[in-house]
Order: C-alpha cells, then sequence, then structure tokens
C-alpha cells in the first residue's frame, strides 16, 4: 500500500519533466547572461534548479536522444575555433552548452554552511531572511558529530568533546544540505550518461569527432569534475566525481586528458592528493585508484613520470598541511 503512491508521484515528475526538456534548450541561450550573474543571484536560484531537476526527473531515452543531437552539433567546433575555418553568424548549440549549464548549476547549488557559522557577518539577516522564504526550517542539534571532527583510532568513530549536550535550533541548514547534495548528484550522473552516450557513438562510427572536437568535450567534462572536487561536497558526491573522472580517462585516454586538462594539471594533483587522505574509506579507496591510473596510463605513454612528477610534488607539501591541520 505504501509503496503504490510513491510509485505514481515518481511517474508524475517524470512526465512533468519530460514536458519541459525543451526548456534545457532555451536555457543554453542564455548561459552568457547567468554566467555574469552572481552565484546565489535571484535569477540563478530560481532557473537554474528547475533545470537540475529536468535533468533528473526526465526519461532516460528523451535525454539520451537529446544527449545524442548536441554531441553531434560539436563536430567540427573544435577547428573552427582554432581559426581553421569562419565562424557561422547563428551558433547552434551543442553538448559544450550543456556542460556550461552543469558548472553554473554546480556553483549555484554549492552548500553555504549552516546558519550558526554564519553568525555575525554583515550579510548574515538578509541570508536568513531569504533562506525561511525559499526551504523547509527543521531541529539542527548544535551536538551533531561535524565532519571535520577527530577519529577515534580504535573505533574509527569521530568524537566531540563536549560536556553539556547543546539544545537543537531551528534553520534551513538541513534542506539547504540536502538540495545541494540531490542536485550535485543529479549535475555528475548527468554528465556521466553524456559520457558514456559519446563514447557509445563513437564505437559505432556514429560520431565523427575530430582531434580538436575530442579535446572540446573532454575539457568540458573535466572542467566539471574539477569544480565539484573543490567544492564543499558530501563524500558520496565526492566518489562519484572520482569515479566520473576515472571513466573518462579510461575512455579518451592519458593524452587527450592531459591536453584537457592543460594548465589546471596542478590542481587536479592537488585535489586528488587531497581526497587520498579522506577520512571515509571509500573516497580514499576511489582516489587512490584514480592516482594509481594516471601514473601507470603516464609510464604506459611516455615511460617516465616528468610530466606529472612536477606537478605532483609541487602541491604534496601544501596537501599534507591541509590534511594535518
Amino acid at each position: 500500500m505504501g509503496t503504490k503512491p510513491r510509485r505514481e508521484n515518481k511517474g508524475n515528475l517524470s512526465v512533468i519533466a519530460s514536458m519541459h526538456v525543451t526548456f534545457i534548450v532555451k536555457i543554453l541561450r542564455h548561459l552568457n547572461h547567468l554566467s555574469t550573474l552572481p552565484p546565489k543571484d535571484a535569477p540563478r536560484i530560481d532557473i537554474l534548479p528547475c533545470a537540475v531537476f529536468v535533468l533528473q526527473s526526465a526519461p532516460v531515452g528523451l535525454l539520451r536522444a537529446l544527449w545524442r543531437k548536441l554531441c553531434r552539433g560539436l563536430v567540427g567546433k573544435g577547428r573552427r575555433l582554432s581559426g581553421d575555418e569562419e565562424k557561422p553568424n547563428i551558433v547552434a548549440p551543442t553538448i559544450l552548452g550543456i556542460y556550461g549549464l552543469l558548472n553554473l548549476s554546480l556553483k549555484t547549488l554549492e552548500y553555504e554552511g549552516s546558519e550558526r557559522n554564519l553568525e555575525g557577518r554583515e550579510d548574515f539577516y538578509n541570508k536568513q531572511f531569504s533562506w525561511s522564504q525559499q526551504y523547509f526550517e527543521s531541529e539542527e542539534h548544535t551536538n551533531a558529530i561535524p565532519s571535520e571532527a577527530p577519529v577515534d583510532p580504535y573505533n574509527m568513530a569521530p568524537t566531540v568533546e563536549s560536556e553539556e549536550p547543546l539544545s537543537p535550533k531551528i534553520n534551513t541548514a538541513s534542506a539547504r544540505r540536502w538540495q545541494a547534495h540531490d542536485g550535485s548528484i543529479a549535475i555528475i550522473d548527468t554528465s556521466r550518461s553524456i559520457v558514456q552516450e559519446a563514447v557509445w557513438m563513437l564505437r559505432r562510427k556514429a560520431l565523427d569527432f575530430s582531434d580538436e572536437d575530442t579535446a572540446l568535450f573532454t575539457r568540458a567534462a573535466t572542467s566539471l569534475y574539477l569544480q565539484a572536487l573543490s567544492l564543499e561536497q558530501s563524500d558520496v558526491v565526492i566518489r562519484k566525481t572520482i569515479v566520473a573522472a576515472k571513466e573518462i580517462l579510461l575512455a579518451f585516454k592519458l593524452k587527450n586528458f592531459f591536453g584537457a586538462v592543460g594548465d589546471t594539471l596542478q590542481h587536479w594533483m592537488r585535489v586528488i592528493l587531497f581526497h587520498c587522505g579522506a577520512r571515509r574509506v571509500f573516497v580514499r579507496k576511489e582516489a587512490l585508484d584514480l592516482l594509481r591510473i594516471i601514473l601507470r596510463a603516464t609510464w604506459d605513454s611516455f615511460g617516465t613520470f616528468t610530466r606529472i612528477r612536477v606537478p605532483l610534488l609541487s602541491v604534496q607539501t601544501e596537501v599534507m598541511e591541509r590534511i594535518v591541520l
């Protein structure tokens, strides 16, 4: 009895989202304007979560058809952007626009922290009033264990030194935290679906990417993953992002990966090493596995670690200080 209404509700969401898939394409024409606005500005807060809802709830087959169409629109764009051909007057939307939308949405949905940590700031009361209008309020217990609490080596559980239990406080932290977590998962899952669809088309010769087109596509995906790993995210989102980075590295090989990340290779090494020291075992495992794949692929491709040695060693001290402190 209890599962039937839940299934019907999920089906209704899918129908509603399928009716608004064209909304995603229309947003792509306004990305330049949205990118000029602050991440927490009203238009971005109103529009981008709706786009994420459509991406999360729309039927998979409908979205796959859209990804195929937009991936085909990327064919030849790499050469035109490199100056080999003239740019057209009318720019049709491509899969790069979707990645731009995902990047903007990821920053807009980022969790800003609990009200307790923001007290004393100049804009605190404005934020608190705005959040109370947008989110449901619930109890937040101040004696809850924070993620940065020290870990007991015997029972592997974080401990908090507190003699008196603190009283709960009514605020919107739980609702905002869940929205950031759920939205980030939807964004990373969308990117993984796009990569899997592009790889499927390339293997079946249904997509004729040049080297420049492949570099553009790989750069768009890796930039999204790098931003996700750099923001304050839940451990589940971090794990999904690292797995997605491994997928694109294995699919498009190391040379394309290095060409796509470009000058951000050092920052990639920074975030990977930092998550290699994460408190959660499943995060450490995935981060170490990604680092192992990069090191092995570098040796197999170049016969030396020179390409990655300097970026890796240059951030090691910084990462160790952040982990220890």
